[in-house]
């Protein structure tokens, strides 16, 4: 391998591939040289030589909210409440789609995840979400007897990433939004619309409804996951009503999504009442005639827990 074979090999890949591919392409082979150096008696590394190009990166468009409330219109089943959990949340794909019910609190209308690209830096610090009025109601009417929320799309998720990839990406190009656009350079074209264009949606929609940006960048930057739990609890009802304040694009006279139980600004103490109504009916109804007297005599032991016993307890 000589210094002329090495770039005119480059020079064939930054021809027709990205940037990117070809500073991957550069790397790999400087370090493959590298390392066989004293076994294959190596004198040069013709790699080393070779600047590497600057890869100017293209990030995914957000979406208008006329474009989401047709993508979520449209869609149906799990895909639907995937794509709300991704609009009204800001997670990334596999925090979505992997979503379990124990992180979500029905009562206190939020999510609390421990993001998983970022859970190793982290040290598996949480990050809590207000849940939208919007997402609440779609929740509220899923059926909680299975671990994750998205049980099918979960299944597909873990057997192959890209097969979901290509499900969702095949919706937005059903529902008309172009996925891909072509790059300056014209070697190739590049991904412009996909799952992550939810996060950057969320990130307009919050701002423009009042979220605070350090809030936002907690979520959606993970920059500081520290920073979401100081701002949720210092004002957790602002938080709620700001959230709720982003757009409804869930399309509520859809036969899929029932009434919402929750006004679309604000949580009282009437809403939360019905709110658990609503979820220990559910609950009851989901499990076995065998759990049942056992779930029962749990809530009238709740009852006596929180029943005042003297006037003037609260």
């Amino acid at each position: 391998m000589t210094q002329a074979v090495a770039d005119e090999f480059i020079s064939y890949i930054g021809s027709t591939r990205s940037a990117n591919t070809y500073n991957k392409y550069r790397t790999l082979f400087s370090c493959m040289w590298e390392v066989l150096r004293e076994v294959a008696k190596l004198t040069i590394n013709p790699w080393k030589n070779i600047r590497p190009k600057v890869d100017v990166g293209h990030s995914r468009r957000e979406l208008t909210v006329e474009e989401l409330k047709r993508v979520v219109s449209s869609a149906e089943g799990e895909l639907k409440t995937l794509l709300a959990i991704g609009i009204y949340t800001g997670l990334r794909l596999g925090d979505c789609v992997l979503l379990e019910w124990c992180e979500i609190d029905l009562i206190r209308c939020i999510i609390s995840v421990v993001p998983r690209k970022t859970a190793r830096h982290a040290h598996g610090k949480r990050t809590v979400i207000p849940i939208n009025p919007s997402l609440l109601n779609m929740l509220m009417h899923i059926d909680r007897s299975e671990k994750y929320v998205l049980p099918k799309l979960a299944a597909m998720y873990n057997r192959s990433t890209s097969s979901l990839t290509r499900k969702i990406q095949a919706h937005f190009k059903a529902c008309g939004i172009e996925t891909t656009t072509e790059r300056e350079n014209g070697i190739c074209s590049c991904v412009e619309v996909g799952f992550h264009s939810l996060r950057h949606s969320f990130v307009s929609l919050s701002a423009n409804a009042g979220v605070p940006l350090a809030f936002v960048q907690a979520i959606v930057g993970h920059s500081n996951p520290a920073m979401t739990t100081h701002y949720f609890h210092k004002d957790e009802n602002a938080l709620k009503s700001a959230t709720a304040a982003i757009p409804d694009v869930i399309d509520i006279n859809d036969e899929t999504v029932t009434p919402c139980l929750v006004p679309e600004t604000g949580y009282s103490t009437s809403d939360k009442l019905g709110q658990l109504k609503a979820i220990l009916e559910s609950t009851l109804e989901s499990i076995s005639d065998e759990e049942r007297p056992a779930a029962i005599d749990l809530i009238r032991q709740l009852m006596v827990k929180f029943t005042p016993t003297k006037k003037g307890d609260s």
